[in-house]
């Protein structure tokens, strides 16, 4: 069975078949809790009503009357009588235990009766984000940088937004605008080079990830993009020393590992890959695509029986593979049980009839039980489909 390479959809043929992880030069997180961020107010200055309020929240623990509570010193919040510390302490405790919807509300009531801060602006465009709501996230924060044009923080994440959906310009000119504020802003480097990376402008992704390794060379999210690039380019071996720099960071990190892995086989060292296959098997044994590539080795070892384990396993947690069901059904094939070759392809073929490759070892099934009717038309399906292999079976076992 002739292994291949499955990359951006298209087959090649090389030497194994891999499965890839998420990785699609992702950007890093938010920043939330900084300390500049919690010190800024939401709305004017009244020290009488913060003192109360304060001493109400000494009192009562955060359950309704406290919302209660909240909700009456929002109706005091005017214009000239505007400042509230408690309602701002409120919504960062809601975020902080992931009560968005209770952030939202809390920021929304305050924003009908006074001004909201940029720091305001900032935690209700964060709370939209993570309920889905990415639009009125968007609008809420670019209220907040047009209050701060040095808010680096709100042009960071706003910069993230954009990115989320797929805006890339945006995304760029807002990571741009964090970088001048705070040149040492690394996160803010790093997925500007995420964007580049997309926009294939591999050069200068590779230039911005090495300044965010020289700010702070424990930063592992630029070795990762590195190394990716490196394989984009096809400059393999230095692929494999930043993936191996990667593992030296953090060598406990499963999905790490798996990359690691596909560079050593990228890099023709296949016992190395079956280490750190396994390894990140071992730290994550659930929905690993390291199971489909250990087995594609094991299967090319003639370790039929390991390779047929880990099938199993990647089928378990991604049964609409069909190529982990060709792949098995070849394995019962050479281990003689031939049942089990059908039912494993029927079974492919009843979840996706336009993978060619199930027609083919369907073909190659009936023709070795001498249904030569019944393998011909399989072929003949598979050729239809465009795979090449199907031409020669029908040269080599079909009269017309």
């Amino acid at each position: 069975m002739t292994t291949n390479y499955r990359s951006g959809g298209k087959r090649q043929h090389l030497t194994a078949a891999t499965r890839n992880w998420r990785f699609s030069a992702s950007y890093d997180s938010f920043v939330v809790n900084q300390t500049f961020v919690l010190r800024m107010n939401i709305c004017g200055e009244n020290r009488q009503l913060l003192v109360a309020a304060n001493r109400y929240v000494q009192l009562l623990p955060m359950r309704n009357f406290h919302i209660l509570l909240i909700i009456l010193l929002i109706q005091r919040c005017t214009k000239t009588l505007d400042y509230n510390t408690v309602i701002y302490k409120s919504a960062v405790k809601f975020y902080n235990n992931q009560q968005f919807d209770s952030t939202k509300n809390i920021l929304i009531k305050a924003s009908t009766s006074c001004q909201l801060s940029d720091s305001a602006l900032h935690y209700l465009a964060l709370s939209y984000y993570q309920i889905g709501n990415v639009d009125s996230a968007i609008y809420y924060l670019t209220q907040a940088v047009n209050k701060n044009k040095e808010f680096e923080i709100g042009y960071y994440n706003l910069g993230i937004m954009y990115d989320s959906k797929g805006i890339q310009t945006q995304a760029l000119e807002n990571y741009e605008k964090a970088i001048l504020i705070d040149p040492d802003s690394k996160s803010a480097i790093y997925n500007k080079a995420t964007i580049l990376y997309k926009l294939t402008e591999y050069n200068d992704a590779l230039k911005l990830c090495q300044r965010a390794i020289a700010i702070d060379s424990s930063y592992i999210l630029p070795f990762y993009l590195t190394g990716q690039i490196y394989k984009v380019q096809n400059k393999l071996d230095s692929s494999l020393l930043y993936n191996q720099l990667l593992i030296k960071r953090s060598p406990n990190d499963p999905e790490y590992l798996f990359h690691l892995a596909i560079s050593e086989l990228d890099n023709g060292l296949k016992n190395e890959a079956i280490k750190h296959f396994s390894k990140s098997i071992n730290i994550l044994t659930e929905n690993n695509p390291s199971y489909f590539n250990r087995a594609t080795l094991y299967q090319q070892q003639g370790q039929f029986a390991e390779a047929k384990k880990d099938y199993l396993k990647f089928i378990s947690t991604k049964p609409h593979d069909n190529e982990s069901y060709v792949r098995l059904s070849w394995i019962y094939t050479k281990q003689n049980k031939l049942d089990s070759t059908r039912i494993i392809l029927e079974t492919a073929l009843a979840m996706d009839s336009t993978y060619s490759d199930t027609f083919l070892y369907l073909g190659d099934y009936y023709s070795q039980t001498n249904k030569n009717k019944k393998a011909c038309d399989m072929y003949l399906k598979a050729k239809n489909l465009n795979n090449i292999k199907a031409i020669d079976r029908i040269k080599q076992r079909c009269n017309n």
